[in-house]
């Protein structure tokens, strides 16, 4: 067997491995030279909190330590300081700032710059992120669907979050991850990446109904003859006699958000304090809950209102897009992609929602991968059209590079 073909990291071939890494090579270093311009192009502006106190004080250049821009200012507060003495960063779970101080420690002791150790390790999720994505999709979908899936990936206009210090790279690998493993049985290694998922953003919680639901779906592939199309309390008694240990290592993966619950209890006197602080970061954000129809119309509102000519009235027409365009897909992914991966899609995209705005999700909806499959199946078959969507989602991802790295809000 030659070596072109031999399988290697995640069952892809050598030869797979080095174009997905030359891949990822060219999408970082294209972006690092977008930020590098940006200063050329507009002014730097930042518009979060301690811009000034804290990301000048790693004696970097700007266009390199602006991939920590807005909430990367809080994940290094976290690794540094912890929880303690700094108002509302205990809205950011713990996983992310533990790995980059532990990575850190790993290192040089602590002697390293941490806003280098953070992008590092956001940067190794991200190749780590891109392997196991084509890895799943190549496993589901075929060959020829999973380089389109990739491509999508890394040219999708938020795509940039990936290569900054937040947690959407380490995210997206620990559900696609807790998916692959699951696909293939091993329920114990999906437990614990569930786990992982969890106390790294709240949102991980939703692999749980996931997971429970793709377990359904395997067991009655194997027991047809238990399986009817209408589903019957006799049927779930079997499915739970059958799987019962199973189901309690799925159910186990909500430890992570548990540890951090308890954590904010015993520390702060509030278990949920992560979600009472969001109404202290303003874009509109509220405690109670608001129904989705609601936010849609409040953004509809924002758009009527604010100024096109202004900078923020691209961010509200892209939160508009996402949180309408969204919806619609997932939607319509319903029929097309499998239930475990859009329940879990669904919690991620709506959940956020609830606080009464479409604020960040450009950003959330990175995560919700049915959506690449969707748009996957579609461009597959339609090459002048997969085309033109390429060249909208690259000349995106451009502008939103320069503006986030020179400090205007984008989610």
């Amino acid at each position: 067997m030659t070596a072109s073909i031999k399988k290697s990291i995640f069952g892809l071939t050598n030869q797979e491995v080095i174009k997905i890494v030359v891949a990822f090579l060219g999408w970082r270093v294209g972006l690092f030279l977008l930020g590098a311009l940006a200063g050329h192009l507009i002014l730097y502006d930042p518009s979060f909190p301690y811009a000034d106190a804290i990301l000048p004080r790693y004696n970097l250049p700007q266009w390199l330590f602006s991939w920590a821009n807005f909430d990367g200012v809080h994940y290094l507060t976290i690794a540094e300081k912890g929880y303690i003495g700094t108002g509302l960063i205990q809205a950011f779970f713990p996983f992310f700032p533990f790995v980059i101080l532990r990575t850190l420690f790993i290192l040089s002791g602590g002697e390293m710059n941490t806003l280098l150790v953070g992008l590092l390790v956001s940067n190794i999720a991200a190749l780590a992120s891109f392997l196991l994505w084509f890895a799943f999709l190549k496993s589901e979908y075929g060959v020829r669907r999973a380089w389109v899936g990739l491509t999508l990936l890394l040219i999708f206009p938020t795509s940039f979050f990936f290569g900054a210090l937040y947690t959407e790279s380490l995210f997206f690998f620990t559900i696609i991850a807790a998916f692959y493993t699951a696909r293939r049985q091993q329920w114990a290694l999906a437990a614990g990446l569930t786990i992982i998922a969890t106390a790294t953003r709240v949102v991980g919680i939703f692999l749980l109904p996931a997971l429970l639901v793709e377990l359904w779906l395997q067991w009655r592939n194997t027991h047809p003859k238990s399986a009817t199309k209408q589903l019957r309390f006799s049927q779930l008694r079997s499915f739970a006699d059958s799987c019962w240990r199973e189901i309690l290592l799925i159910l186990l993966g909500g430890v992570g958000l548990l540890a951090y619950t308890a954590y904010l209890a015993n520390t702060f006197g509030d278990p949920l304090y992560f979600l009472h602080v969001q109404s202290e970061f303003g874009a509109g954000r509220q405690e109670s809950i608001v129904l989705y129809p609601q936010v849609a119309w409040r953004s509809l509102r924002i758009l009527l209102t604010v100024p096109p000519q202004s900078w923020g009235y691209y961010t509200y027409f892209l939160e508009f897009l996402t949180g309408i365009g969204g919806a619609i897909a997932l939607f319509f992914s319903l029929w097309r992609v499998r239930l475990s991966y859009v329940l879990f899609a669904l919690g991620a995209f709506l959940m956020p929602t609830v606080t009464g705005t479409f604020s960040s999700m450009p950003r959330y909806i990175l995560v919700c991968f049915p959506l690449y499959l969707l748009l996957m199946s579609y461009l597959e078959s339609r090459p002048r059209l997969f085309w033109v969507v390429n060249g909208v989602f690259v000349i995106s991802l451009a502008i939103n590079t320069v503006l986030f790295v020179q400090g205007y809000w984008l989610s």
